[in-house]
């Protein structure tokens, strides 16, 4: 996590006081905060990545969504041919296409 009093790309100014000062910064949205503004209040600024409360939401329900599927690795001690090698890629590919669809209807909700 990384708190600036310049501007980065994120906004100026608390999400939540919209005040200027140190504020720390989401990792995956310009959104930003005072440590003491987000909640749980943070005494000091987490090491490694940080998101947002509502960035943290999205992250946690696009992880709830994860089905366990084949891995790839390992499958070369197994005698399957490369045809289907291929087709089960294509599964993965697929699965995967159909997850980003659900999450992205999830959560524009409001567009029918």
């Amino acid at each position: 996590a990384v708190v600036s009093t310049q501007s980065t790309g994120h906004e100026n100014y608390c999400c939540k006081c919209r005040m200027a000062g140190e504020l720390l910064m989401c990792d995956k949205c310009p959104r930003v905060y005072h440590l003491f503004c987000v909640y749980p209040p943070l005494l000091t600024v987490p090491e490694g990545e940080w998101y947002c409360s509502r960035c943290k939401e999205e992250k946690d329900k696009e992880e709830s969504m994860d089905v366990n599927v084949i891995d790839m690795d390992g499958l070369d001690d197994i005698n399957f041919d490369q045809k289907s090698k291929v087709e089960i890629e294509e599964l993965k590919r697929k699965l995967m296409d159909a997850k980003r669809l659900r999450f992205n209807m999830e959560n524009h909700s409001d567009i029918t």
